[in-house]
């Protein structure tokens, strides 16, 4: 019989899906590796569901299959629920931070978890972690935004109106049950929140779990500044990454390198061994 390395590789476990009860309804998640510990929780753009890192979430279990990936659809936009009556009680990004996750790492019975998300679910992700640090095993935050600044505003006013078209097919999940309305959606309560000089910077000041912040140089949507009013901010343990001919949708452009950086942070953090093959 055969020994070869190919022969040895280790085998990757199906996508599991399915609908958690939560207290707040029921939450679409998609379950990644074999792991039992401590999960890698992710987190995707208001426009992408679970679907939208999980190119990631498989190149992280081939490399490691015992690790354990959960990603979750988020509320408004897909097929997760949401109390309407609450969510108008609370910014939404807020929301989702201080009710929706929480929510859903208390059916799941998670105590703690390490998080990986983008844009503006890397907000939430990062808002959780100053709500909740004793929560919080680390953060890899990918094109993450703090204050809702000019330049953000110019950007998303330079959209579409009405839908995205075909302009950025990668943004909205293909089974979104209603994308024009998602879209719009999303796109007004970014714009709001520019005309609010909306910031998360005083939540994000109380991180204290590691953080890794990725930037790429070609992102239209943050500039510089955004990612230095972020840095400043931060008096916990923190890297700040920027890679050279990246956008705004890093895990599409460039997967192999964000799956590196987050086996190195999670090894760093002493969630792998000291050993992980890149």
């Amino acid at each position: 019989m055969s020994n070869t390395a190919a022969d040895r590789k280790p085998h990757v476990s199906p996508i599991v899906k399915s609908f958690v009860q939560t207290s707040v309804g029921p939450i679409e998640v998609a379950c990644f590796g074999i792991g039992a510990g401590d999960p890698v929780i992710l987190i995707g753009h208001g426009l992408g569901g679970w679907t939208s890192l999980a190119q990631i979430a498989l190149q992280l279990v081939e490399k490691k299959p015992d690790l354990r990936i959960l990603a979750w659809s988020r509320p408004r936009f897909k097929l997760s629920a949401v109390n309407e009556q609450t969510t108008a009680a609370f910014e939404p990004l807020l929301y989702e931070a201080n009710v929706v996750l929480p929510a859903l790492m208390n059916a799941m019975q998670i105590g703690a978890a390490q998080f990986l998300a983008h844009s503006d679910g890397a907000t939430v992700a990062m808002m959780f972690a100053g709500l909740f640090p004793e929560r919080t095993l680390g953060v890899v935050a990918l094109a993450p935004y703090g204050v809702a600044d000019s330049y953000l505003r110019s950007a998303l006013e330079a959209l579409p109106i009405q839908e995205m078209g075909e302009k950025f097919p990668e943004i909205i999940s293909v089974d979104d049950p209603q994308p024009a309305v998602a879209y719009r959606t999303w796109r007004h309560q970014r714009i709001s929140e520019c005309h609010r000089n909306w910031s998360a910077l005083a939540l994000f000041a109380q991180i204290s779990a590691p953080l890794v912040v990725v930037q790429g140089t070609l992102d239209r949507f943050l500039s510089t500044s955004q990612m230095n009013a972020i840095s400043s901010c931060i008096l916990g343990p923190l890297n700040w990454i920027t890679l050279r001919n990246a956008g705004h949708f890093l895990h599409l452009e460039v997967p192999e390198q964000i799956t590196a950086l987050v086996l190195l942070h999670l090894r760093s953090v002493g969630a792998l061994p000291a050993k992980v093959t890149l």
